[in-house]
C-alpha cells in the first residue's frame, strides 16, 4: 500500500476528473470500499480518505491516492476545512461521493460551499432526512406496494430481546437512524428497527 498522506500537489492532478470517496467510520462498513472498486474498475481515478489510516477500504488497489482526513464525526468544521483545501487542490474538479449517512447529512449543510471545488450530488434537507430514517423509507415503501420482508419497528433497544424470541430466523436487527449535524460534529438518534 502507498503512503497514506500525500503532499505533493502533482500527485492530486489527473487527466479526467477523479472521484473523491470519503470512507465512513467506523472503518469496517464495506460501501466506502464498493464505490472505490467500482469507479477504479472503470478507469475512474480514485482519491481515497479516511479519518483513520487503518480503514481497509484504504488498501484497495483501486485506490489511486490515498489521504487521512480529520474525522468527521469528532471535528466536522476541522473536516470540512481539510475537505474545501483538498477540493481547491485536486485538478480538474473531482467528483466527491460520500459513503455515510453522517457524511451526507453533514455535506447537506454545506453544499453551496462544497459545489465550488467539487461536483456534488444534492438533496434538500426534507428529503434527506426522510431517506436517512429507515423507518420512514419502509413506511414509504409499504405505501407505494414495494414488497418487502417483515420489519418491526421498536421504540426501545430493551424491546430486542423479547421481539427475538419470537422471531423467525436468521433475523436482521439494525437501527433505524436518522442524523442530525451541526457546526461541532455529528450527533446521531437512533430509534430501532
Amino acid at each position: 500500500m502507498s503512503k497514506v498522506n500525500v503532499l505533493r500537489k502533482e500527485d492530486l492532478r489527473f487527466s479526467t476528473a477523479p472521484a473523491v470517496v470519503l470512507l465512513p467510520q467506523p472503518e469496517t462498513v464495506p460501501t466506502g470500499l464498493g464505490i472505490v472498486r467500482g469507479l477504479g474498475r472503470n478507469s475512474v481515478p480514485v482519491v481515497a480518505v479516511a479519518g483513520n489510516g487503518l480503514c481497509p477500504s484504504l488498501a484497495s488497489r483501486y485506490a489511486t491516492v490515498r489521504l487521512r482526513s480529520p474525522d468527521y464525526r469528532v471535528a466536522g468544521d476541522e473536516w470540512l476545512n481539510w475537505l474545501m483545501t483538498l477540493g481547491t487542490t485536486v485538478k480538474p474538479r473531482p467528483v466527491l461521493y460520500a459513503s455515510a449517512d453522517e457524511q451526507v447529512a453533514l455535506l447537506s449543510q454545506h453544499y453551496e460551499e462544497l459545489s465550488r471545488h467539487f461536483a456534488y450530488p444534492y438533496i434538500g434537507q426534507h428529503t434527506l432526512k426522510a431517506c436517512l430514517d429507515k423507518s420512514a423509507t419502509f413506511a414509504a415503501g409499504n405505501r407505494v406496494g414495494v414488497a418487502q420482508p417483515r420489519t418491526l419497528v421498536l421504540d426501545s433497544s430493551e424491546q430486542i430481546a423479547s421481539i427475538l424470541q419470537n422471531a423467525s430466523v436468521p433475523a436482521v436487527v439494525k437501527p433505524s437512524t436518522w442524523v442530525i449535524s451541526d457546526d461541532h460534529g455529528v450527533r446521531r438518534e437512533r430509534k430501532f428497527s
